[in-house]
């Protein structure tokens, strides 16, 4: 995936060196000399490396490196602005910032896309392939590493813990028996047979023939969103006035399940569930909570919420409380946890 080599980040991993040691390889790869670009990028990287393997400890510390190391793996590398081709990853300079710069790697073989949770794709709720992963596993990850992520910005204790709760309920909506039989490539039986639900199921995100059909085995519409049941059962959770959601802002909880894929801001996908069910779902505290899918797609109070957050978190706020729990779910989606 696309690497951004910024001092600010990876000195939290490896040392104070850091900035020196990118600013001196973004000075050559600027002086467009004889330099091949491919060498400075392998300095470079074996530098970084090296600085991680001095502080294996650090939170994170083993993921930089597995980034890394395959970037080091690239053998061929270019400056120039078309320079990217299935062979050779591209260097992208920060013209504001000395010590900055990007790498994205070759491109992707057709048919080969990157087992990267998917921004952007609502087709079947793509960013529920990559590969076989529980409901329960899933949802603890995020939970943690929503909660990691929050306080590594800095942010007061009462948002850590919201976008915990809120990472540990985001898809409790895949409970729905339909979305289980997508996710076992349209396998009723195979769903039925499961010992618990699965968050994750294993099917190769490019291939689109492939979930498309699923999806209309399983029953489950185009525009239907899990996220849709997931914020139905959190507000029904919260009514039951729940002690591990207390000092946490309940509009808060429900807004952060609600847009986990960007919808919600302020309407989900008016998709209501064509043959609707009860569908029991597993909160944080472990309490089941049935609601009907009937109710899917139809939350009025959307606007007025997303209203009232804009106003007490401002709008950059609020972007910034979202992005925590998207990108620990993109996080745990691509690493298969």
């Amino acid at each position: 995936a696309p690497t951004r080599l910024d001092p600010a980040v990876l000195t939290l991993l490896t040392d104070s060196a850091t900035a020196t040691v990118i600013e001196r390889a973004v000075a050559r790869l600027r002086a467009g000399e004889d330099e091949d670009p491919a060498v400075i990028v392998h300095q470079l990287l074996d530098t970084l490396l090296h600085g991680l393997g001095t502080n294996p400890a650090r939170p994170y510390a083993d993921l930089a490196h597995t980034r890394l190391a395959r970037l080091r793996a690239i053998a061929q590398w270019s400056a120039a602005t078309i320079g990217r081709t299935r062979e050779r990853g591209r260097i992208v300079l920060d013209p504001g910032e000395p010590a900055r710069l990007l790498l994205l790697p070759p491109h992707t073989p057709q048919g080969q896309a990157e087992q990267t949770a998917g921004v952007g794709d609502d087709s079947a709720d793509a960013s529920s392939l990559t590969r076989p992963v529980s409901l329960s596993r899933h949802s603890l990850a995020v939970a943690q590493r929503s909660a990691d992520f929050a306080t590594a910005l800095g942010l007061p204790t009462p948002l850590v813990d919201a976008l915990r709760t809120a990472g540990h309920a985001h898809d409790c909506g895949k409970s729905h028996s339909r979305f289980q039989c997508m996710l076992c490539a349209g396998d009723r039986l195979l769903a039925e047979s499961l010992d618990e639900p699965r968050a994750k199921s294993g099917m190769d995100p490019a291939d689109r023939t492939g979930r498309k059909r699923a999806a209309q085995l399983a029953g489950w519409g185009p525009e239907m969103r899990h996220e849709a049941l997931s914020a139905l059962a959190v507000t029904a959770w919260l009514d039951t006035q729940p002690k591990h959601a207390r000092g946490n802002d309940a509009d808060l909880l429900v807004h952060l399940v609600a847009a986990h894929h960007g919808h919600a801001r302020p309407l989900l996908p008016p998709a209501p569930d064509p043959s609707p069910q009860e569908v029991t779902c597993t909160m944080p505290d472990h309490q089941q909570i049935t609601i009907n899918s009937a109710d899917m797609g139809t939350d009025w109070s959307g606007p007025d919420r997303f209203h009232a957050l804009n106003r007490h978190y401002g709008p950059w706020g609020l972007a910034l409380l979202e992005a925590v729990l998207r990108l620990a779910d993109m996080a745990c989606s691509e690493e298969g946890t």
